[in-house]
Order: C-alpha cells, then structure tokens, then sequence
C-alpha cells in the first residue's frame, strides 16, 4: 500500500472525484479527512470507506481554518491536501456573466483553494513534513473555454497558484501538482457528459475527445494516487491532463 502511515484530507468530497480518491487513497492506507459544505453528505460517505468527516465550506476562511484544526486533533498530523473544491460551472459568456456569479465561482475554485494550500504549506513547514499539495484543476484552465470563462478563470488561476507554489516550496522538500480532467461521469459534469453523449461535440471544444469517450472519476483517483505517493517523489509543479486527448 503506498499512502501507508500517512494522512491524507480531500475538499469537497462527498461525491464525484473527490470521492474516488478519498477510496483510492484509503485503500492504499492512507488516513482520511473528507470535507464537504453538508454534513450529512460528507457524513454518508465517509462512512462507505472509514475516513473522518469535516463539515467545512472551502471558501470561508474560518471554516478552512477549523477543518484543518479537526484533521489534525483527531490524527495528529497531514501529510497530502487534495484541493478538489469548486463552484458549479455557469454555462454562459463572459460578457453576460454577473459579477455575483463570478465572485462565487473564483471564491470557491481559486480563493478557496488557496486558503487551503496556504494553511497546508504552514503545517508543513512548521513540522518539517515533505509533504504534498494536489489541485484538482482543468482542461478548461488550460486555453479558451467558451461559455465557461468563469470557470476556466479559476482553474487558470489554480493552475498558475501549483506552479508559483511549487517554485516556492521546493526547497522545504514540498511538492505541489495539479490534474486537469476534462470531461469526467460525475454528476458536476452531467449537462457536459449528456452533450457529449448525445452527439454535440462541435457546441464545445471541450467536448471533442480523441478517445472517442468521457472519463471516470477512478481513472483521475489513480493519477492522483500517483502523484500524492513517493513514486512521484520528483515530480512537483506540473500539470497533468487527464482528457482522452482533448487538450492534445
């Protein structure tokens, strides 16, 4: 088992990719923290693999605060964050999008997600502790996303913080990546996944796949195992796709 003695908290984890790798990493013996904004969600699934719930709204800086405090109470130390919050995808153009709209979603996807890394670096730093940060970002942060700017605002921005943060906390034996799925089966991505399957590749270039099929939250589980483990022990500030060759 390769996450065996170390301590692992996923964001927004209560269904969908966040999920899968919660399982992924607690099959592989790692300790879990589960976060999610309902209780009850987090809850149900975190009973499904024997991990530790925390009720915490990745946004809020008090609340991040007290989640990280719950983590380390109850296991005495973190080893892995896994950054998987976000804001649900507004389907419309930038030049139509109200300015609300966008706070939510770069709130959540990208100040949120900060808020998070930055307290992991701390505890990291503060305990001598190699650890690792894995941000959960997108195709749609890597080129144009049309009628999903604010979206793929924030994963751009996610994408730019892994990198910055990589650079910056190499030297404390820190590792920070990121995984940009495209388009995954969950029910976050299902108005994409349904276009897809219905035969409406060319609305969106995020739905043209090589591969000719939408991605499983397990298959981004396995990436993540990868690259939270001491396999990847040399690999930090990357960015890695996992599309079926969407973004080729």
């Amino acid at each position: 088992m390769v996450l065996e003695g170390k301590v692992a908290m996923v964001t927004a984890s209560s269904r969908g990719i966040g999920l899968e790798i919660a399982r992924c990493f607690s099959r592989e013996g790692a300790k879990v923290a589960m976060t999610s904004r309902k209780l009850e969600n987090v809850s149900r699934a975190a009973e499904q693999i024997g991990a530790l719930p925390i009720q915490a709204h990745a946004g809020e800086p008090d609340q991040a605060g007290a989640a990280f405090e719950a983590c380390l109470k109850h296991f005495g130390r973190l080893d892995i964050l896994v950054n998987n919050a976000a804001s649900n995808p507004a389907m419309n153009p930038l030049h139509e999008t109200p300015l609300e709209l966008w706070g939510k979603i770069l709130g959540v996807g990208l100040t949120g997600n900060f808020l998070m890394s930055q307290l992991a670096a701390r505890h990291f730093i503060a305990s001598a502790t190699k650890g690792v940060i894995l941000n959960i970002a997108s195709i749609a942060g890597l080129g144009a996303s049309p009628l999903l700017g604010a979206y793929g605002a924030a994963k751009a921005g996610l994408i730019s913080l892994t990198k910055t943060m990589a650079v910056e906390l190499a030297g404390y034996g820190i590792r920070v990546n990121a995984i940009a799925p495209g388009i995954v089966r969950t029910r976050f991505a299902g108005a994409l996944v349904e276009m897809f399957e219905a035969g409406q590749s060319a609305a969106n270039p995020l739905l043209a796949i090589p591969l000719g099929r939408v991605g499983e939250a397990s298959e981004v589980a396995e990436l993540a195992l990868f690259l939270a483990s001491d396999k990847a022990s040399y690999i930090t500030g990357g960015v890695y796709p996992i599309d079926g060759g969407s973004s080729a």
